[in-house]
């Protein structure tokens, strides 16, 4: 007769070796144990690799326990039922007495299954693009659950904004909303709003981390940053789920978000969005430069002597121009701060009038806050911004004119940066992407490419009328 596996489901798993064969507890080890693709990246390079790790291990023996991450528990389980194995589950998960919320929510049509999935499945990750919603859907998933809830971000901004929502659509004061961080550590009776870098800092106590029983983490893709991952895996919520505009990470390590977390339980795509009627579909318009560098695998000096060319420079800055005469409203994205500063003294110079600013990492919190205001309430023609601050969780409805002036093939980057144009607002009528191309410099052209076949092109297939044929890629 066979034994019954022992599992307990926690704020990790915990898997019995004494109730298992060593042959399945080998192929479940296997399974967790990728190549490190840091390992792979700097052999390939010829870089020393000395102390780096060639494979990454999401397991640990502890005694006669074998330790996995919560998100590999559906896996798991199909694995002990395609075994023919029989499992006994100890659910150590924290679930409460669901509260009553009164929430205003009115959900889009292609949110609705977002929301069920989610909470059928318990745990995992909704992948949905800028303007889609996600903190809506977040919260329904609250007020459903009626769960005690922690929302995880890593900026101010992020968590002023999920402050804002909780109290407009669950009606909750925020007095009474919980925060944790900028030094304060108020846990809140329904909600709390977090910093993960407060949290890593803090040593958690048992009783804080087995007071919710649901914890989102927003911007999930950062799941592998250490900060993150310490935070996600000390609770043992009954739900756990994750949101992403795009899951994808240049660094391979996207694995790590869907083991800690769980998989993809919903994906929302553009298109979903578009024919909802919920998103102005961008149209984009190529801009060839004259730059030209004779470029021999130095990319960072490149990009540098891009940034400082003036004739390019003139070229980004006359566009610019012309459509803040228009009255549109513009973001223009660089990979460099001193970029985003040039640009900018140089439209004060020829244009005095233009109601302009630079919004990047290195600005006080105060000075980041007062801008965001400025562009909320219409007072900004343009925003000079490095890539990393449009990339997350920004939410300037106004914006309708995008300027991509720094290559990249980063197709999340790219996703992401015109989310921002995209949202509905009153009185816009349209939404216009300019992206400058290198097309004299060969690495440059092609990560032209990359971005319209990647981006560009599917929007460009759904032939909506707004969509013009002169920006049409050729």
């Amino acid at each position: 007769m066979s034994r019954t596996v022992e599992l307990i489901i926690g704020r990790h798993i915990s898997l019995n070796l004494d109730t298992i064969t060593r042959d399945f507890a080998s192929k479940i080890r296997n399974r967790l144990t990728i190549d490190n693709p840091v390992y792979l990246k700097n052999k390939k390079m010829g870089f020393w690799t000395g102390n780096i790790p060639k494979k990454i291990k999401f397991w640990k023996n502890y005694n006669n326990w074998l330790i996995l991450p919560r998100g590999f528990r559906n896996s798991l389980l199909k694995e002990l039922r395609n075994s023919d194995l029989i499992y006994k589950i100890k659910d150590l998960r924290v679930i409460n007495k669901p509260i009553k919320c009164n929430s205003s929510i009115k959900l889009r049509n292609y949110q609705i299954p977002a929301v069920e999935r989610a909470i059928k499945l318990e745990q995992g990750i909704i992948e949905a693009p800028c303007g889609s919603g996600k903190t809506v859907i977040g919260l329904e998933i609250i007020a459903r659950t009626g769960q005690i809830s922690l929302w995880l971000v890593h900026t101010k901004e992020l968590a002023e904004q999920a402050i804002e929502r909780i109290e407009n659509f669950l009606k909750i004061p925020s007095k009474k909303i919980g925060f944790l961080g900028e030094g304060k550590w108020n846990v809140g009776e329904h909600i709390t709003v977090g910093m993960v870098q407060t949290l890593a800092k803090r040593k958690l106590t048992s009783n804080f981390i087995k007071h919710f029983g649901l914890v989102i983490l927003d911007e999930a893709h950062h799941t592998p940053a250490s900060s993150f991952l310490k935070v996600i895996k000390e609770f043992p919520s009954f739900y756990r789920f994750g949101f992403t505009a795009t899951p994808y990470r240049c660094d391979g390590l996207g694995i790590m978000m869907y083991y800690q977390i769980g998989y993809t339980v919903y994906k929302i795509t553009q298109c979903d969005i578009l024919l909802d009627g919920n998103l102005v579909t961008p149209a984009f318009k190529r801009v060839d430069t004259d730059f030209y560098y004779n470029y021999q695998d130095d990319f960072t000096a490149m990009v540098s002597a891009l940034t400082e060319d003036k004739k390019r420079n003139d070229l980004i800055i006359n566009i610019l121009l012309e459509e803040i005469k228009e009255g549109h409203h513009c973001l223009i994205l660089s990979e460099r701060v001193k970029h985003c500063y040039i640009l900018n003294e140089f439209l004060k110079k020829i244009y005095p009038d233009a109601a302009s600013a630079v919004l990047t990492g290195d600005l006080p919190r105060i000075e980041r806050s007062r801008i965001v205001k400025l562009v909320n309430s219409e007072k900004l023609n343009a925003v000079f911004a490095t890539s990393k601050i449009a990339e997350e969780g920004l939410d300037w409805k106004i914006l309708d004119r995008l300027f991509l002036t720094c290559p990249s093939r980063s197709k999340r980057k790219v996703q992401q940066a015109v989310g921002r144009i995209q949202r509905p607002y009153k009185g816009k009528m349209n939404a216009l992407v300019y992206d400058f191309v290198d097309s004299r410099v060969g690495i440059l052209d092609s990560q032209y490419k990359s971005r319209y076949f990647g981006v560009y092109e599917p929007l460009v297939k759904l032939n909506f009328n707004n969509f013009s044929k002169e920006y049409e890629y050729c």
